[in-house]
């Protein structure tokens, strides 16, 4: 395993200037008084300062991680510098034997690097449904839900029961039964657990009747 300390920064590591809107799980990093760090003033790093993934490193600069990728085998970890001026991703394998993992798992359990994901891959969907409805509203073509042709069902079968698998359908149907009322109301959190870590539209739609019936 190659240790990054004091070596320029590789392909997987970029430093980008922390601002106000950085979010993150240790909220007080992200709140840089202006006055001290105008976000103009701030540099962004040159890589010449590495920084190893280590407990030690995470427990002042951890800020979140989630998967990259719909396979689940690789994480990104956003960690600030020392200074709390930048903020650093670093790309990692989901290896329970990698150190950098486990030093990762201290601060972010297996769980909650489902639900970072989750919550990540569902901002960046609510951003592009935003800018997908924007255009629709513009062009005069968006859908009334109460006029559905009855020729669209079809359509929804086959997309639900042969290609079960494909991820961005799953991502999708995820988020969208997770919007319903009675799930988010519901307090089945194992079931739910089990619906956010489906592997198919079929454990999906499982899920979603044990949480309704």
């Amino acid at each position: 395993m190659t240790d990054t300390t004091d070596t320029p920064l590789t392909e997987n590591m970029v430093e980008t200037p922390l601002t106000d809107q950085t979010v993150g799980i240790e909220s007080e990093i992200t709140e840089i008084d202006a006055q001290e760090a105008p976000v103009k003033d701030i540099p962004v790093g040159d890589g010449s300062e590495g920084h190893s993934i280590t407990e030690e490193y995470l427990s002042d600069n951890f800020l979140t991680a989630y998967f990259i990728n719909s396979d689940r085998t690789d994480i990104e970890i956003m960690t600030t510098t020392k200074d709390k001026k930048q903020v650093i991703t670093t790309i990692i394998p989901f290896d329970k034997n990698d150190v950098k993992y486990q030093a990762l798992e201290k601060y972010m359990n297996l769980d909650q690097l489902h639900e970072s994901t989750y919550q990540k891959v569902k901002q960046e969907r609510k951003q592009f449904e935003d800018t997908v409805l924007r255009i629709a509203k513009k062009d005069g073509i968006v859908m009334d839900s109460a006029k559905i042709d009855t020729k669209f069902y079809p359509k929804v079968v086959d997309a639900l029961f042969n290609d079960k698998e494909n991820p961005d359908h799953l991502f999708a149907l995820k988020l969208a039964v997770f919007e319903l009322q009675g799930i988010k109301d519901s307090d089945k959190e194992e079931v739910k657990k089990t619906l956010r870590q489906s592997k198919n539209k079929i454990e999906v739609l499982a899920a979603v009747c044990e949480i309704l019936a």
